[in-house]
């Protein structure tokens, strides 16, 4: 559980999508080496997040799949949240 994503955009830009929904990012310019932080979440999300990879290389967009905390046994809400590059 509680795994990183790690995408690259059109421009081999590397972004990692972390749980609870923080992204940080790093130029393929600076060889990778410009790590920082892009997004921080105001998601109220669940720990483990999905990115749609195939939206990232068509659309140039980070589409994030995530849960929302939930409060004692009642479900909760699936959300997406999308970040357009660039």
């Amino acid at each position: 559980t509680q795994r990183t994503q790690l995408v690259l955009d059109r421009r081999d830009n590397a972004y990692l999508v972390m749980p609870y929904g923080k992204i940080v990012a790093a130029t393929r310019a600076s060889g990778w080496t410009d790590w920082r932080t892009v997004f921080t979440p105001d998601l109220d999300a669940f720990g483990e997040v999905d990115v749609d990879r195939s939206r990232l290389a068509t659309e140039g967009v980070i589409s994030v799949l995530y849960q929302q905390n939930s409060t004692g046994t009642t479900p909760s809400a699936i959300r997406v949240a999308d970040f357009r590059l660039g």
